[in-house]
């Protein structure tokens, strides 16, 4: 389970969900510091209320309040949860198989965390072997069209 209280108002919603309001004024948790100093003890107060209700109940409770909060999921759930869909954290893209020599189209998850306008970029597919030799030993290592090939014909490269 996480409960976002990263700021006051988040704060002061998180106290009113769990039923202590009065610890916004508490001055063990008034402001960021001192939630810091005292986050043992805070911690305790909150997991004393969750315990006694389920991960739904505490999510529903939380937002409405302005307490941001989500359960932690396992990966599988993650990736088949339709906001994951919706928020198109999956990219679609086509990779030539090293077996048979044939494109396929893979699905992949490339950046777990997305800010709100976010846009999902297009993605090279992986190299090939040996496809960027030539900048690789061009641009990197500075090397002659020459010793480009001097190199490329003792076998040293793929």
């Amino acid at each position: 389970m996480l409960i976002c209280a990263a700021n006051e108002s988040t704060f002061a919603g998180l106290c009113k969900t769990i039923g202590q309001p009065e610890l916004v004024q508490d001055e063990r948790f008034n402001n960021m510091m001192t939630r810091l100093a005292n986050q043992h003890e805070l911690k305790e107060i909150i997991e004393a209320w969750t315990r006694q209700h389920t991960c739904e109940e505490i999510v529903d409770q939380c937002m409405a309040n302005g307490a941001p909060a989500s359960p932690i999921k396992e990966v599988s759930q993650a990736l088949s949860h339709p906001h994951t869909a919706a928020r198109r954290m999956f990219v679609d893209m086509e990779q030539l198989s090293p077996e048979t020599g044939e494109t396929e189209k893979l699905t992949i998850y490339p950046i777990p965390i997305k800010t709100r306008n976010h846009l999902v970029k297009s993605y090279q597919h992986a190299p090939l072997l040996g496809e960027h030799n030539d900048w690789a030993l061009a641009e990197l290592l500075n090397k002659s069209p020459e010793e480009m090939e001097a190199i490329k014909a003792s076998g040293a490269m793929g």
